[in-house]
């Protein structure tokens, strides 16, 4: 496939200020305050008896975003949701209790939003020195005024993120993905831009063509993050699968996978570690077919991508399901840890209620549905 180049502002992540400093935006976009100061409490924790999925508790076809992390050989999962009364969901997993917790968040957003996650290493970014530092949450989503909003905190205390002063618009089909610290959207024009957080707001046009209302995706590109870069996953305005490999310096490369997906429909992805070499990763991309099934492409060696495939685990997804993909999350001076697979995780829709499946390197397993508030 053919590459073409694409120019970005470079962003250097040492000392980068979390969203919890002030921040100004550079480009298009107007001056951002800080984030509001007030924050609202939540009860987190498992629910005393979890209540299925259901049109209250998860919107049909519901966007779906995902982040978690790792700590200690432990890891932990977040999972974002919508409800039927447009109120925003959060179900947590640790492994350390093999048991999930869920509760509704204080955030009533557009209906049908599109949600992004992604987390933050408060000693990394913030430089927190104190025991109690941990992991940020940051989540993004489209307000009944249609903008892009954001919401940061912990399990249990959010406040308004900066990003939310900037007034982004955004049309009724837009996406939002992110891998923290990169956060791309489809703009009111079509245009696919990247806003990073690198003392202030800067908003980036990738001039890449995407079809209107694309699905996004976004993972690392090799274990080595931010440095090795990240992948894209869109949909192209011919209606073909497309990567974009983006490196902060360098830019975007972008080709397509030579292969046709149905208009519109949903896009996950998620990287882990190569068994053979290590800094190299293994990605896996998951998409809807026209007859429903959830379809998988992968690339695993040198020799490219291979696929799709139908695996069994992935055949009971609703017809217009979104799909998310986990990816560990990575910072400055960490990789993504190898041969760690507990965390490839994908979620979608069956039967109205959320799905988890497990790929342990080898098959793909059905894991659960998820208990929802």
């Amino acid at each position: 496939a053919v590459l073409v180049l694409v120019t970005i502002v470079g962003a250097t992540l040492g000392g980068v200020l979390g969203t919890r400093a002030r921040a100004s935006a550079t480009g298009s976009s107007a001056t951002t305050s800080g984030p509001a100061t007030a924050s609202v409490t939540v009860t987190t924790g498992p629910s005393a008896t979890p209540s299925p999925a259901s049109n209250s508790s998860v919107r049909i076809n519901s966007a779906i975003a995902v982040t978690g992390w790792t700590n200690s050989g432990a890891y932990s999962v977040r999972l974002f949701y919508q409800g039927g009364d447009s109120q925003i969901r959060l179900s947590s997993y640790e492994s350390s209790t093999g048991s999930w917790g869920s509760q509704v968040l204080p955030v009533k957003a557009k209906a049908g939003t599109s949600l992004a996650a992604s987390s933050i290493y408060e000693a990394q970014y913030f430089g927190f020195t104190d025991t109690s530092s941990g992991f940020q949450l940051e989540m993004f989503y489209i307000s009944e005024q249609n903008t892009i909003k954001e919401l940061a905190g912990r399990d249990s205390t959010f406040s308004e993120g900066s990003l939310s002063s900037l007034g982004l618009s955004a049309p009724s089909n837009m996406k939002i993905v992110t891998y923290w610290p990169s956060i791309v959207y489809q703009n009111a024009a079509g245009k696919m831009e990247d806003v990073l957080l690198n003392n202030g707001w800067h908003i980036n046009d990738l001039t890449l063509a995407a079809y209107s209302g694309s699905s996004l995706a976004e993972v690392p590109f090799h274990s080595t993050y931010p440095d090795g870069g990240n992948s894209l996953f869109y949909q192209g305005a011919d209606g073909k699968l497309v990567q974009a490999v983006g490196n902060y310096t360098a830019g975007w490369a972008s080709g397509n996978l030579s292969i046709a997906i149905p208009l519109g429909t949903s896009i996950g992805a998620f990287a882990v570690s190569n068994k053979r070499k290590g800094p190299n990763l293994d990605t896996y991309v998951l998409y809807q077919a026209q007859n429903g099934t959830i379809e998988v492409m992968w690339q695993d060696d040198e020799t490219g991508w291979k696929g799709p495939s139908a695996p069994d685990a992935l055949q009971s997804a609703d017809n217009g399901t979104s799909i998310a993909c986990l990816t560990p999350m990575a910072w400055e001076g960490t990789t993504i840890q190898q041969g760690f697979v507990n965390m490839s995780r994908c979620y979608f829709q069956g039967s109205g209620k959320l799905k988890e499946v497990w790929f342990d390197g080898t098959d793909w397993n059905v894991v659960g549905d998820i208990p929802t508030s």
